[in-house]
């Protein structure tokens, strides 16, 4: 083995010269300490445009400090929401905080959590299932066992909203539920947080599940998790021709994920069948683009032109394979139908890469309300593009809530996907 010879001298000059990089390092830590603090008391005298500008202009945001020094404004920003006058706001920052690891929100979400407001319950659930941590794991397991039976449906949608692997413990109780809506919500969240250990569970249900949604749910869960036996595909094509639109509709977008010729068959005959159900015949073709298939892509660009009828497109949305729907997505961002807007730019923020995130900053420059812009914010942080950080600090600068709180805590979260090297 070779042995590097270094005398005396050179040692002295080695230690030496890592005293001198741990002097420097720890005085630009103290530069970047110190900056941190000012950027705190500027946004704790709620200055938060000066504190913005201050975070561009003096700091490398694309570096690692600038990623640290996002999240601590980001975070900073969210707390000031916690005194705002409207509960929404600060049920809304408080769950923010809490997927950082930062409770200091909690009156706001057991007031939430206790109201008699069905859509600020909502609200603090959809918020919970977000965090992704025992604690608020437990909150929503004890919100759901007293909850009424609307509460408990708004729980075990949002866990199966939220592909959570450790939500599998409450969605599995939720499955005993004698309320179809519970199951049928724990059945989806079952197959979509993508643990093959519950499938000998799901088939079990099968036989004994006395609702036939639930059913075509069971059948599509399973399909999910990797069983595409025959006799899943014939559970769903039945349910494709019932009378029952809602089950029709939740068939067809199962076949989507069947990767079945029968089933690619079966759904251009539907989207081609004028006498089906509108809303069934497009989510045929929504189904369609998760074989790469275009074919559908004409219903669904009529539909969406359509005042009275589009309102049956927008649940679909996040259906779509992006990559063939990004067309009629983008197209939608336009109308002047604002629940399709608001639809449309939700769905690009859970489906969307960067590509999409370019598409959303752009649309910040015509876009107007704040919850039209909130909403652009919300899919910026979804995304994760660390291109979208210099607008978001602009909108975190906003004198609305709503618009300032959403964009703080996409800033948040972005930063932290860097911190955790995910584009790196």
């Amino acid at each position: 083995m070779l042995h590097r010879r270094f005398s005396g001298r050179k040692l002295l000059n080695l230690a030496a010269l890592a005293v001198l990089a741990a002097a420097i390092w720890l005085a630009i830590d103290g530069l970047g300490w110190r900056e941190a603090r000012v950027v705190d008391r500027m946004v704790a005298a709620r200055d938060f445009a000066g504190a913005a500008a201050r975070l561009k202009h003096r700091r490398d945001l694309s570096s690692a400090s600038g990623a640290r020094a996002v999240r601590r404004f980001g975070i900073a920003v969210l707390r000031q929401g916690l005194h705002e006058a409207d509960e929404f706001e600060r049920c809304f920052a408080a769950t923010g905080l809490a997927g950082y690891g930062d409770w200091s929100g909690m009156p706001a979400i057991e007031a939430a959590l206790a109201s008699n407001k069905p859509m600020l319950q909502r609200a603090a659930i959809d918020g919970l299932a977000e965090v992704h941590d025992a604690r608020a794991l437990d909150l929503l397991r004890t919100t759901y066992r007293r909850g009424r039976p609307g509460v408990r449906v708004m729980v075990a949608q949002a866990l199966a909203n939220s592909h959570d692997h450790r939500a599998l413990p409450i969605l599995l109780e939720a499955t005993r539920s004698a309320d179809p809506q519970v199951r049928l919500w724990s059945v989806r969240g079952l197959g979509g947080a993508g643990d093959t250990r519950v499938l000998g569970y799901l088939h079990g249900l099968q036989g004994d599940e006395p609702d036939a949604q639930v059913n075509t749910a069971l059948a599509r869960s399973v399909l999910r998790l990797g069983d595409r036996s025959l006799g899943n595909i014939s559970i769903l094509e039945t349910a494709l021709y019932m009378n029952d639109p809602a089950m029709a509709s939740d068939a067809a977008l199962a076949l989507g994920d069947a990767r079945d010729q029968i089933a690619l068959n079966q759904l251009h005959a539907v989207v081609d069948n004028r006498e089906i159900d509108l809303r069934v015949r497009l989510a045929a073709a929504v189904a369609l683009t998760r074989y790469g298939d275009r074919d559908g892509m004409r219903l669904v660009g009529f539909v969406a032109a359509e005042p009275y009828e589009r309102d049956y497109l927008t649940p679909l949305f996040n259906d779509l394979d992006v990559s063939v729907g990004r067309s009629v997505l983008i197209a939608a961002m336009s109308s002047e139908d604002v629940v399709l807007r608001l639809a449309a730019i939700e769905a690009i923020g859970r489906l969307g890469g960067r590509a999409e995130s370019s598409i959303l900053t752009q649309a910040l420059r015509h876009s107007s309300g704040s919850f039209m812009v909130a909403q652009i914010a919300w899919s910026l942080g979804r995304i994760g593009a660390p291109g979208a950080i210099p607008p978001l600090l602009d909108l975190a600068a906003s004198p609305d809530a709503t618009v300032r709180d959403t964009a703080a805590d996409a800033l948040a979260r972005i930063a932290t996907a860097r911190l955790h090297s995910r584009f790196f």
